[in-house]
């Protein structure tokens, strides 16, 4: 491979990162699990199976939307480590998935991880939107947020990117209403449940092996979460290609969680003809959505041990 070539204005800082003191409001909708398993096909399933030797499964009937708040963004690799910090408000989609294993081209064993697919990612940082796009793969769109900072707030949270609404001649790109969370009504009684693990009663309804390897996993590794994701880079010459295709994978390690209260809230998705999110997840039901559940956390994280594990050639 040939070395990086750096600019001083140059965004692309590398992982590991290092977040302290982030915020978390995670709202859990219900999604259908083969729209789910359709995105995996898509995104993470690259290539053959057997060139790849591993496919990824969604697991579970729903998607957690989490809004997440960093007051300090650090990079923890010399000699990014001494240039400062950054800030940022992020909200995302994200569902599990789970890894099998091709074992002599014919057999699929799961890995006892819990992995996290993003296919959707807001952010209003810059540098955290181009190096999450260009080395990781994170499909991060800029987006501006409105949310209220006070002790009785936060909502309503509304996030806006640039998107078209209708496909049209005369349609113009434009900072258009993606996601809001607001307030639900008074009688709303939603469960307050952790979003970074699986729910036990979920857990006994999946395959007896993968429902035991992943109670391991939680109990012995709990403050891990896996991530993959497709990063791609469109050929200029044939448009309809990609000149580099890969999955990458990488760790978010968890630690100093505290829950903290999260008042009852409703999501609202907005369609646009470049944001199809409520489809492309399948959720279920009509905008505005009641969640499954919801959480609410401050706690430390780092990114890490970032790899890629196939390139599709």
């Amino acid at each position: 491979m040939a070395a990086y070539i750096e600019l001083d204005s140059d965004p692309q800082v590398p992982p590991p990162f290092v977040f302290p003191g982030v915020t978390v409001r995670s709202y859990r909708l219900e999604a259908d699990l083969f729209q789910l398993q359709a995105l995996c096909d898509k995104f993470l399933n690259i290539g053959s199976l057997f060139d790849r030797g591993f496919e990824y499964r969604a697991i579970v009937p729903f998607v957690d939307l989490d809004f997440l708040t960093y007051p300090r963004m650090l990079y923890a690799l010399p000699p990014y480590s001494n240039w400062g910090f950054a800030t940022q408000q992020e909200m995302y989609f994200r569902f599990f998935v789970v890894k099998f294993i091709l074992v002599d081209d014919f057999l699929l064993i799961p890995v006892p991880e819990i992995i996290s697919f993003f296919p959707y990612i807001f952010v209003d940082n810059y540098w955290s939107a181009i190096a999450g796009r260009e080395i990781i793969g994170f499909p991060k769109l800029l987006a501006n947020f409105d949310w209220d900072t006070t002790p009785a707030g936060p909502y309503p949270i509304k996030a806006k990117t640039l998107a078209i609404d209708v496909f049209a001649t005369n349609s113009q790109l434009l900072p258009l209403p993606a996601v809001e969370i607001r307030g639900a009504p008074a009688t709303a009684q939603i469960p307050f449940e952790s979003s970074f693990t699986l729910p036990a009663d979920l857990v006994g309804m999946l395959d007896p092996f993968l429902e035991a390897m992943l109670a391991l996993e939680q109990q012995f590794d709990p403050g891990f979460l896996r991530t993959a994701h497709l990063k791609q880079l469109r050929d200029p010459a044939v448009p309809t290609e990609a000149c580099y295709q890969a999955i990458v994978e990488g760790r978010y390690a968890i630690s100093n969680l505290q829950p903290v209260d999260v008042s009852a809230a409703e999501v609202v998705v907005y369609p646009h003809a470049t944001l199809s999110i409520a489809d492309n997840l399948g959720l279920v039901g009509t905008s505005p959505f009641t969640p499954l559940s919801q959480y609410g956390a401050t706690c430390d994280m780092t990114y890490e041990q970032v790899t890629t594990i196939f390139v599709n050639s």
